[in-house]
């Protein structure tokens, strides 16, 4: 069952162009939420502000729920999966 579009989480996905590990964290979530449409994501180049790079430089790949840092480096679907994320039927 999908959600609404306005009951969807919505995830940040902090990148850069030609980043491989942005890109592997990119697809392991959207396997992960794959038929489920638990979340809208906004992925945000962070070259294209000289603040965002400054502030998150190489801790890129790096997804966010609101404030929360979820996911560094790699993809955890353990701290999705402990979200209280609309819709609550993860599993």
């Amino acid at each position: 069952m999908r959600t609404s579009a306005a009951d969807k989480a919505e995830l940040t996905l902090f990148s850069r162009r030609d980043c491989s590990l942005c890109d592997e964290l990119q697809a392991q979530l959207e396997t992960w939420d794959a038929g489920r449409g638990l979340f809208k994501l906004t992925v945000v180049d962070i070259e294209t502000d000289p603040a965002l790079s400054a502030r998150y430089g190489l801790r890129i790949p790096l997804l966010v729920y609101g404030d929360t840092e979820l996911c560094a480096g790699r993809f955890r679907a353990d701290l999705l999966e402990s979200l209280n994320l609309p819709a609550r039927h993860i599993r």
